[in-house]
């Protein structure tokens, strides 16, 4: 059907061969991954509750929809030998949120702690907390320069 679908309709398999992985073809039909697309539509309609627009109290809407994007991700992460091959990406503002915040709340531990690290080991070996608070600083100031070289001319 993945074949007939492919050679016989190409203009529909342009739309649908975006979700699956670039090796698929009429010669190849081994899929090694396929996206799934989930929208949430509105209005939601909450137990007695339906809202009237997408709209109307969006705040509470988008903790419905996060509600049951955080139980998919959940239960593709529980270890349940059903979902062992199912790998959840989940794009949603508020689960996006907090997956970002996570992500910076471990990466800034990990910055912190490098930076405290450097400067404590510069200050062992030189003695002068003047001298380590000047080498911490040039090292920091360094960042812009290397940023700008890096993106702008590599």
């Amino acid at each position: 059907m993945l074949r007939t679908a492919i050679v016989n309709d190409p203009e529909r398999w342009r739309v649908y061969n975006a979700l699956f992985d670039t090796e698929v073809s009429g010669t190849n039909l081994e899929v090694n991954f396929m996206r799934s697309l989930i929208l949430g539509a509105g209005p939601i309609k909450d137990g007695e509750k339906r809202y009237s627009n997408i709209k109307d109290d969006l705040a509470a809407q988008e903790i419905i929809a996060s509600g049951v994007q955080k139980n998919l991700r959940s239960l593709t992460t529980s270890g349940d030998e059903k979902y062992a091959n199912v790998r959840a990406r989940i794009w949603g503002r508020i689960i996006y949120n907090v997956i970002f915040q996570e992500t910076v709340a471990g990466d800034v531990a990990y910055a912190a702690f490098s930076f405290l690290f450097v400067f404590c080991y510069i200050w062992f070996h030189l003695g002068s907390l003047f001298i380590t608070s000047l080498s911490m600083l040039m090292i920091l100031m360094s960042f812009p320069i290397s940023y700008l070289l890096y993106t702008g001319i590599f």
